[in-house]
């Protein structure tokens, strides 16, 4: 792994944490509205950014989030699950629009079941009221997330860069 990957790698954690953060209210608690979740995607097309993006969901679970260290690993772990079977996904189906909404049901149901039951465990909230809403939110965000890279595809240069 070059310098250069690793710069990448970087400022891909550096941009989760910071969307994140500038989110907060909407990010953390039961209503997850994280639009940071866009940056998943890029598992689909390198599978460098897995760490990246692990790393970066535990440093803006750690630095914001409401819910104390069981956030901090419960919800890196399901970060890290959803973007392995991201690009696990379009490995084995190819990368065509199709699969890319297809490898978007991992976030929405990981994170639903584990941020839904979070939000049970250490709030009180009604657990499947939870778990719906967060899989909402995450399907909301996905959905901009593959309307970005739909768009995103379009820019060889940018492409160039994601994948390289």
């Amino acid at each position: 792994m070059t310098s250069k990957h690793l710069v990448k790698m970087a400022i891909i954690a550096a941009a989760y944490v910071v969307i994140t953060l500038l989110i907060a209210p909407l990010a953390f608690g039961p209503i997850q509205f994280r639009l940071s979740e866009v940056l998943v995607l890029l598992c689909f097309f390198n599978p460098r950014y897995i760490f990246a993006l692990t790393l970066g969901t535990l440093l803006a679970n750690f630095l914001g989030s409401n819910l104390g260290l069981i956030d901090v690993f419960a919800g890196t772990f399901a970060t890290l699950l959803a973007v392995t079977l991201i690009h696990y996904t379009r490995e084995k189906f190819g990368q065509t629009l199709p699969v890319m909404i297809l490898s978007c049901i991992w976030p929405i149901v990981i994170n639903g079941i584990v941020v839904g039951w979070m939000l049970n465990y250490v709030l009180g909230l009604p657990l499947v009221p939870s778990m719906i809403s967060v899989a909402a939110g995450e399907a909301v965000v996905m959905a901009i997330g593959v309307a970005v890279f739909q768009f995103v595809q379009r820019n060889k240069t940018i492409m160039e860069q994601i994948q390289g």
